[in-house]
């Protein structure tokens, strides 16, 4: 499993932190050509706070997951709650999870 610490963005403002992140996110979702992005929701509100990102109407899923948005009409966001902060990107024949440190 692959970890992203966001201490290390260093931006004037919370938006260019989230941007930073996203980049990263973004990154390691085209090596997997990644379509889905299903993250715990302190992640889903750091993604929601981007100009690429629109709202869904929310329907659960299944239980503990729920549609959040699209972000960059590239990704479907997803939010689920867990005991760990992880990010699940979700490619056409692989899944990679990428632990969040905060």
């Amino acid at each position: 499993m692959k970890t992203i610490d966001v201490r290390k963005y260093d931006g004037r403002w919370l938006g260019e932190r989230n941007r930073e992140f996203y980049r990263e996110i973004h990154e390691r979702a085209n090596h997997i050509n990644a379509k889905t992005i299903i993250a715990h929701p302190k992640i889903v509100a750091m993604l929601e706070m981007l100009p690429e990102f629109k709202f869904a109407v929310r329907e659960p899923i299944e239980y503990g997951i729920t549609i959040v948005g699209e972000l960059s009409n590239h990704f479907k966001v997803y939010a689920k709650d867990s005991p760990e902060i992880i990010i699940s990107l979700i490619g056409d024949k692989c899944e990679e999870q990428i632990e969040v440190i905060m």
